[in-house]
C-alpha cells in the first residue's frame, strides 16, 4: 500500500508538470508571438492574465465537480479540455481568439489542483501530506521550466503554431497519467506557513493546499482546494497591478516592497490566533 501511494504521488506529479507546461506555454513563447502576430507589449501583458482568469473563475466549481465525479474522471476530462485548447491556440486566426483559447485552456487546467489535493488527502496519511503536496506541488515548476527550455526551440524551427501542438500533446499525457508536512509539527500545516510569511513565503503552496485539503476532509477536499486556489491566483491577478500602481504612483520600490512585507506580517499574526483548522488524529 505504501508503494502504491508512492507510484499514485509520482504520476500526480507528473500529470501537474505536463499540464503545467501546456498552461505556461505562452509565456515563453512570447517573444515569439510579438513578432509573429504584430502585437503590442500591452496585448503581450494579456496573455498571463488571461491564463490566470480562467483558474480563478473555474477553480471552486472544479473542486464542487472533483468531490461529485471523482478525482479520476474530472482529472482527464479536465486536461484533455486544456490539450484541445490549447492545440487551438497554435490555429488561432487574431489575437483575441488566442486570449479565448488560452482561458479556456485554463479551465480545463483548473482542475489539477483540486484532483491531486484530493487524492493525496485519500492515499496519505496525516503526518505524509505535507510532504506529499510539496512533492506534487513542485510539477508547476517542472513545467514551466520544460516549457521555456523547449517550446522557443520548436517555435524557432517549425514555427510557433507547431509549438502550441506540442504544448498540447503535453497535457494529453497529463491526462494519460491520472487515469493510469512531513512529520515537523506531528503533521500540523499552520506553523510553517506562519514561518512561510515570516520569512519571504517561500514553499508556502504545499503546505497551503494540503491544508486546505484537509479542512475539507475525504468528502469536501477538492472544493476547498478549488477554494484556496481561487483566493491564491486572485492575488496573481490584483497583486502585480496594485503594485506596478504604487510603484508608478510613489517613484520607488522602497513602500512597495514594505506594503508586501506588512502584508506576509499580518497573515502570519492572523494564522498565530485563529482557532485550529483541521482535526489531528
Amino acid at each position: 500500500m505504501k508503494r502504491s501511494r508512492w507510484a499514485v504521488l509520482s504520476l500526480l506529479t507528473a500529470a501537474h508538470a505536463l499540464s503545467a507546461a501546456a498552461a505556461l506555454a505562452v509565456a515563453p513563447l512570447a517573444p515569439v508571438l510579438l513578432d509573429a502576430l504584430d502585437l503590442t507589449r500591452a496585448q503581450v501583458g494579456l496573455f498571463v492574465p488571461a491564463i490566470y482568469l480562467g483558474g480563478v473563475l473555474m477553480s471552486m466549481p472544479a473542486g464542487w465537480i472533483t468531490d461529485r465525479l471523482g478525482v479520476r474522471a474530472t482529472l482527464a476530462a479536465g486536461l484533455l479540455l486544456e490539450a484541445l485548447m490549447i492545440a487551438l491556440a497554435g490555429a488561432a486566426p487574431r489575437f483575441a481568439v488566442l486570449l479565448a483559447c488560452l482561458f479556456g485552456a485554463d479551465v480545463g487546467f483548473s482542475v489539477v489542483n483540486p484532483t491531486t489535493g484530493k487524492a493525496i488527502i485519500e492515499r496519505f496519511p496525516v503526518r505524509g501530506r505535507g510532504f506529499a503536496m510539496g512533492i506534487k506541488q513542485t510539477g508547476l515548476t517542472l513545467g514551466g521550466m520544460l516549457a521555456a527550455f523547449t517550446l522557443p526551440a520548436v517555435a524557432l524551427r517549425w514555427g510557433w503554431q507547431a509549438a502550441f501542438t506540442v504544448a498540447g500533446a503535453c497535457a494529453a499525457l497529463g491526462a494519460l497519467a491520472g487515469l493510469m508536512s512531513g512529520r515537523l509539527f506531528g503533521g500540523r500545516r499552520r506553523p510553517c506557513l506562519i514561518f512561510n510569511a515570516s520569512a519571504g513565503a517561500f514553499g508556502w503552496t504545499g503546505l497551503y493546499l494540503a491544508l486546505a485539503a484537509e479542512v475539507g476532509g475525504t468528502r469536501y477536499a477538492g472544493l476547498l482546494t478549488g477554494v484556496a486556489v481561487t483566493c491564491a491566483w486572485s492575488g496573481i491577478l490584483v497583486g502585480p497591478t496594485l503594485f506596478g500602481a504604487a510603484l508608478e504612483t510613489l517613484g520607488s520600490y522602497r513602500w512597495p516592497w514594505l506594503a508586501l512585507t506588512c502584508s506576509g506580517a499580518a497573515v502570519a499574526v492572523v494564522l498565530s490566533r485563529i482557532a485550529p483548522l483541521a482535526k489531528r488524529a
